[in-house]
This record gives C-alpha cells, sequence and structure tokens, in this order.
C-alpha cells in the first residue's frame, strides 16, 4: 500500500526526552497541533539542535499517541543523529513530500487520493475509476451512489458508472450523492422492467438540457441470476426467414430455454382500419395495422381489454394532423410504456406497439 503524507500546521515544539541515534519513538514538549493519522498516513517532520542551528534530521513519522511519535529515522538523504532534550521539532513540507505530490517516480511515497472536487485525483482513481464509480445502495427502481469526491451537482455530460443492488421493475431514477433525475433509455424512453438486473454494472450519462441520466450500456447479473431468468415471449418482427420462423411472422423468444418459435402472422402486413374521431368510439381495436385520422378533431381509443402475448398493432398518422388535434391511446387497464395511456402529437409518425404479456411496449 503506498503511503499518503498528511500535514498539518503550527507545528512546532521541542523534545522532552533526549534520543540516541538508533531510537523509533521520541517525545515531544507539547502535542498541539498533531494531526490524527489513519493508516498508510505519514507526517514528515524535522528535528534541528538548539545549540548552534546547523544539525538537522527528517524523520517520518507513522504513528502518533499523545505527545508520543512513532518515527522511521535519517530520511530524504539525512543522517540519523542523537538528540538532546530541548532540541527542535518542527513539521513542513519536505523536498520528498513535495516532490511526491508532483509525482516523482524516484519517490515511494505519493499523495493522497482526492476527497473533494477541486483537489487532484491519483493515478490509481483514474486507473480503477473511483471517482466515478460506486455501489447501488437504493431500492428497486430508485438508484443511489455516493461518489468520492462527492459531486456539488449534476452537469452536462457527467457519466457514472454503478453496480445495481435491484434488479428494476419499471421506469426508475438515480441519485449521485443526494443529486437525483429520472434514468431513462438513450432519448428519453422510460426503463422497462428488466433492463436493470442486480450485480449488474451500468453506466449512465447526465443529460442536462433533458434533466435525466440515460442509461449507456446494458449490465449483466450474476450466472446464477442469468440462469434462474424467465423473462419469456419478447417479440420481435423479423424479415427473412431461417429457424422454422415465416417472412413477415412474429418470433417470440424465452431466455430461459433459448428457444424461438413462430409467433403468427405480423398484424401490419394483414389488415388496415381507417379510424375518425365519428368512429373512434364504434371501432374494435385487435391484432392489425391503424390508419388514424385527426382532421376532424382529437379523440381517444381503447386498447383490447383481454390482450395476449404477442398481440401487435400499428398507428399511423394519416392525414398528418396529430400535431394539431392529438391522437390518445388508451391502455384499458393496461401500462403503455409505464403509463396508463399515451397521447400522440408528432406530425406523421408512425408506430408499432405489443404486448409483452403485461404491458403494452
Amino acid at each position: 500500500m503506498l503511503n499518503q503524507f498528511v500535514f498539518a500546521n503550527n507545528i512546532k515544539t521541542t523534545l522532552a526526552v533526549a534520543v540516541n541515534s538508533t531510537a523509533t519513538a521520541i517525545q515531544l514538549s507539547s502535542s498541539a497541533n498533531l494531526p490524527t493519522l489513519g493508516t498508510g498516513q505519514i507526517m514528515p517532520i524535522t528535528l534541528n539542535d538548539a545549540a548552534t542551528g546547523l544539525i538537522y534530521e527528517i524523520m517520518y513519522c507513522t504513528a502518533i499517541s499523545g505527545s508520543n511519535l512513532t518515527v522511521s529515522r535519517g530520511e530524504e538523504s539525512t543522517s540519523a543523529q542523537s538528540w538532546n532534550v530541548g532540541d527542535i521539532v518542527f513539521s513542513g513540507p519536505t523536498a520528498g513530500s513535495v516532490a511526491a505530490v508532483d509525482g516523482n517516480p524516484n519517490q515511494s511515497f505519493y499523495g493522497a487520493p482526492a476527497q473533494y472536487e477541486n483537489q487532484f485525483v491519483t493515478a490509481g482513481q483514474v486507473q480503477n475509476s473511483s471517482a466515478n464509480y460506486a455501489i447501488d445502495t437504493g431500492s428497486p427502481n430508485v438508484y443511489q451512489i455516493g461518489l468520492t469526491p462527492a459531486i456539488t451537482g449534476l452537469s452536462d455530460g457527467l457519466e457514472v458508472r454503478f453496480r445495481a443492488a435491484n434488479s428494476n421493475n419499471g421506469p426508475s431514477s438515480l441519485a449521485v450523492n443526494g443529486f437525483s433525475a429520472s434514468l431513462t433509455q438513450i432519448g428519453g424512453a422510460p426503463l422497462f422492467s428488466g433492463e436493470i438486473v442486480a450485480n449488474g454494472i451500468y453506466s449512465a450519462v447526465y443529460n442536462l438540457s433533458k434533466t435525466r441520466f440515460e442509461l449507456t450500456s446494458i449490465g449483466y447479473g450474476s450466472a446464477a441470476n442469468q440462469n434462474t431468468s424467465s423473462q419469456t415471449g419478447i417479440v420481435a418482427a423479423v424479415k427473412s426467414g431461417g429457424g422454422g420462423i415465416t417472412v413477415g411472422h412474429m418470433a417470440t423468444f424465452s431466455d430461459t430455454f433459448g428457444t424461438v418459435t413462430d409467433g403468427g402472422p405480423l398484424g401490419v402486413a394483414n389488415s388496415l382500419t381507417y379510424i375518425t374521431a365519428a368512429n373512434a368510439g364504434s371501432t374494435t381495436l385487435g391484432p392489425g395495422s391503424y390508419l388514424t385520422d385527426t382532421s376532424g378533431g382529437a379523440f381517444t381509443i381503447y386498447l383490447p381489454g383481454t390482450p395476449v402475448l404477442g398481440n401487435w398493432l400499428w398507428f399511423e398518422d394519416g392525414p398528418g394532423t396529430w400535431n394539431i388535434n392529438n391522437f390518445t391511446i388508451n391502455g384499458n387497464g393496461y401500462q403503455i410504456l409505464g403509463n396508463s395511456s399515451l397521447v400522440c402529437n408528432v406530425l406523421g409518425e408512425g408506430f408499432g406497439l405489443w404486448f409483452n404479456g403485461s404491458s403494452w411496449e
């Protein structure tokens, strides 16, 4: 372990007991202003003879108990001497300690890792990323970490890494040294269940203009967590055949067994239903494609009340009027991207929703 220099102001006293050139303990006349030393910390001290003022010895103090110091002798090319009662003892920067802080490779002692934002970080902090990594101490969906040195606010581009204590089961947030913001996918979409796994390590970057953290990496839990995962029925569209999946059909897979099965025809390719404000209330939704027309006014439709795994619906802004008269989709008792409803207000947009067994994604 590399040692750390510790300094304190106004340490100047005298020897209370004479010492010979081999002693490794000295007793001072006063303990005023002496610091507390932790493991691996040292305080440089200099002894100067009271008689001539011409003799010096640098010692490194490794432990302090009252006015008694444990020391190593003859440091920084000085020679161990015999000292008398009343000889001067003081502490201040030495050539060796200054060289160590400056990073002189010939020195064996180095500066302490930064504890505050305005301090220099050590090479070790850069190598092990400890300045921007911490272990989460929060709860599911509410992730909390404490960085050292602590940040004093959320700045644009702040990048942090953390080991999650819990898996998420929906939209989440991240707090860094008490400064909290939502934690989303890149682009701002809420996290869906299982995007964060307990014991996985994740990276997130703060987007100041959007006041949110965006998850920039996907981590993995322990092998046990992965082997016992039961995320099944994830649905995806395929554009080419293979593996028994018909072109244009849906594919469902299970990460428990590693299997992929044909989920049936993709609704987008098989039907097209035209919905307006006039017929929205009488239109029964099922898997398929829907061309919506809000030129006659905004309206709301309700998703199926008893959806099944793999149901797929596609919606498009027919005349390009969603930005004028909004089109609203109600989940009919099920969540849509973590919300009870979805308001469509982007000109000319088109998108699909699929049912994962418990919510619409």
